[in-house]
This record gives structure tokens, C-alpha cells and sequence, in this order.
């Protein structure tokens, strides 16, 4: 912004004549000296009284109700998926890795910039992103450390190569750090 000057203000400035200073009564008073004194410091109410100590007796805890054993709960013979979910839930989950190539044809150049989704059903997750300039997507993904999890991997291939998404499924194990899953765009 432009500053805005004002002409006017500067011609009607203030001045003091000589003798309306003498004229005017002193501006500063000064009056006693503040004091404290010890009936300012005193509290203005008592201090507070402590209640006694409490003191609990076996008598004054009530017992407890016998209580009945429960009957163990049926198993049924064909165990339901919520049930092996279940039991799944308190496995415990280890990680792998997962190596994505995607090629046009086998031990040919990878093709770069293709979208990779990686999901895992069970566990409500997935791993999204696109191949390196080698053709090739890494990812690091829970399992469950006895038991494997299935995870399904989806590639979106280009139009030039169709257009269409391919799906495998691989099932990921504890046991090793590290698995591979090709794609051909085709296989010579």
C-alpha cells in the first residue's frame, strides 16, 4: 500500500506557551508509603482439620457367594469360520516380505509405473503401489506365525497391454522372509 499523507495535520500542531505551564497543577501525587503488616499475612481461615485414619476389618468385608462351575461350552464338529477367526486372532503375527515382478515376458525387462494391490481379507488390510523401473514391487506384510495368511494380489495392467486386472493368490508362511510372485504380460 501507498502511505497517505495528511498536510492538514502537520499545520495544526500543538504548542505550549511558557506561561500555561505555570498554570497548570502538578500531574504526580505522592501519598504514603505502602506497609505490610503481620495481620495482613495471618490466614483468613483456620487450617484444615484431617479426618482420622480408616480402618477396614474382615468382619465389615462381605463374602463372597459360592459360586457353580460353569459347563464347558459345546464344540461343534465342523469348526465355523467366526470360531477359526477367533482362535486366529490370538495367534501371534510375524512379518515377511513379498516381491512383486511384473515383466512382459520371463527374465525380460520389467515394466515400470504398473499399479500392484496387495489385500489380506482376514486381517482387513492392504498394501498399494506401483512397480520400480526393474518391474518390481516390494512390500512387507503380517502373518500369522503358525498358520500363514492368503493374501491376493491384483495388477491393473495398461491399455497398451489390454486394460484388464489379473489376480493370483499366494499364502505367506512365517517360516520364510522372503517370497516372489511373477506377472507376464506373455510368457515368450
Amino acid at each position: 500500500p501507498i502511505p497517505v499523507r495528511y498536510p492538514e495535520v502537520a499545520r495544526e500542531t500543538v504548542q505550549i506557551e511558557a506561561d500555561d505551564r505555570s498554570d497548570s497543577p502538578s500531574v504526580t501525587q505522592h501519598n504514603a508509603p505502602l506497609t505490610i503488616t503481620e495481620s495482613d499475612l495471618a490466614p483468613a481461615q483456620p487450617q484444615p482439620t484431617r479426618m482420622p485414619t480408616l480402618k477396614i476389618t474382615a468382619d465389615q468385608i462381605p463374602a463372597e457367594p459360592a459360586r457353580r462351575p460353569q459347563p464347558a461350552p459345546r464344540q461343534p464338529t465342523q469348526p465355523s469360520r467366526r470360531t477359526s477367526s477367533r482362535g486366529r486372532k490370538k495367534e501371534a503375527l510375524k512379518t515377511t516380505k513379498l516381491r512383486v515382478v511384473v515383466q512382459e515376458y520371463p527374465d525380460g525387462p520389467g515394466l515400470y509405473g504398473l499399479q500392484v494391490h496387495v489385500n489380506a481379507q482376514s486381517l482387513r488390510s492392504s498394501v498399494s503401489g506401483i512397480t520400480n523401473r526393474d518391474g518390481r514391487f516390494l512390500c512387507e506384510l503380517p502373518v500369522y506365525a503358525h498358520s500363514g495368511l492368503t493374501y491376493d494380489i491384483d495388477i491393473i495392467w495398461p491399455q497398451q497391454f489390454g486394460g484388464h486386472n489379473e489376480r493370483k493368490s499366494i499364502t505367506l508362511h512365517a517360516d520364510r522372509t522372503e517370497f516372489t510372485i511373477p506377472f507376464y504380460q506373455r510368457l515368450s
